[in-house]
């Protein structure tokens, strides 16, 4: 594809994985983006359990142009390696995903769709999910979704095509990577999910004990409304167990023999404890989320950064014939107006 069919665009894709990633799958990355975009970047963000660099990563680096290589450390999720491939990112529109996520194929279909007017485009396909998963999914979604402003998409892959001013903006908010899905759907930008083809089937598939913790952080970070409603559940609580004792001095002056009601005081004292229980559980949250509100520690470390030995084409000059362009973009920052 030649200069005059590529798009005037300067496109980063960020791309996350925690597992080797091969040297043919990079050159396909930058193929697609050579071939569709006058500018652009490959930014490869590998979170891998261990400190030393994806194999084949110097090879790669010195043969494949316009590409950069990030290593972070420390045991993190998918979704904040992706938070920090976007606030490394230049482009004016960034591409976000996985090696399980990405196909080249569908891509400039979804980019279309963000030059187009939408500043945040998801990406939806089959995605195979354990019935847990499912349910769980769902139950949140009815419980916590109006809450916290954010319904997960059924069939969301997780890739995510944005554009700089909604970077900037979800950005601007403190802690944006820990709930960077989230953040992305409530930036107040126009959002839109559109369904592509996957290169082969996949399956997401994440531990109870992740999907909980994700699940607690989605709440705690987002929103006080379950605090609230604790407290008014504490609140509710206290009364009626005044009541209670209110009842049962009055049942001791007006009635003789009274015999001691065990069952009662038994369901009585669960349902207190219950109460209090859930109570402590939600203001230990809370209070985890005021102590790691004030560590001042990243969310995510960048170990070190790498990048091609051939980042430029020195044959082609930053300079253009006309201050306009041919084609609108909807979605456009200000280089181009």
């Amino acid at each position: 594809m030649n200069d005059k069919v590529k798009k005037d665009l300067y496109v980063s894709l960020a791309v996350a994985f925690n597992t080797p990633i091969s040297h043919e799958t990079v050159a396909e990355y930058e193929a697609f983006l050579d071939s569709h975009y006058t500018n652009y970047e490959l930014l490869l963000v590998d979170y891998g359990p261990d400190n030393a660099p994806s194999p084949q990563i110097g090879n790669t680096l010195q043969t494949i142009p316009k590409t950069r290589y990030l290593k972070l450390a420390g045991r993190i999720w998918a979704e904040t390696a992706l938070a920090a491939g976007m606030e490394n990112a230049i482009g004016d529109i960034v591409i976000l995903g996985t090696l399980q996520t990405i196909n080249t194929q569908s891509l400039n279909h979804l980019v279309e769709a963000c030059c187009a007017g939408s500043d945040v485009v998801i990406g939806s396909s089959g995605v195979r999910k354990a019935s847990t998963y499912r349910v769980g999914a769902k139950l949140f979604d009815v419980c916590f979704g109006d809450m916290i402003g954010y319904h997960p998409q059924r069939n969301d892959t997780g890739l995510r095509i944005v554009s700089r001013r909604a970077a900037n903006a979800v950005m601007a908010t403190p802690r944006f990577a820990y709930n960077l899905y989230v953040r992305l759907s409530n930036a107040g930008y126009q959002c839109q999910t559109v369904v592509y083809d996957l290169k082969s089937d996949f399956r997401k598939e994440e531990r109870l004990v992740d999907s909980l913790a994700r699940a607690i952080s989605l709440v705690v970070y987002n929103t006080t409304t379950p605090l609230r409603i604790v407290n008014a559940i504490g609140i509710g609580a206290s009364c009626l167990s005044l009541l209670i004792s209110f009842y049962s001095i009055a049942i001791r002056l007006f009635k003789r023999n009274v015999v001691e009601g065990w069952t009662t005081l038994t369901f009585f004292m669960s349902i207190q404890f219950f109460f209090l229980f859930l109570i402590v559980a939600f203001l230990g949250e809370y209070l985890a989320r005021l102590l790691t509100d004030r560590n001042e520690t990243s969310a995510y470390s960048v170990m070190y950064e790498k990048h091609s030995s051939v980042m430029l084409d020195t044959s082609k000059l930053n300079v253009k014939n006309t201050s306009e362009l041919d084609t609108v973009n909807k979605v456009q920052t200000g280089r181009d107006r």
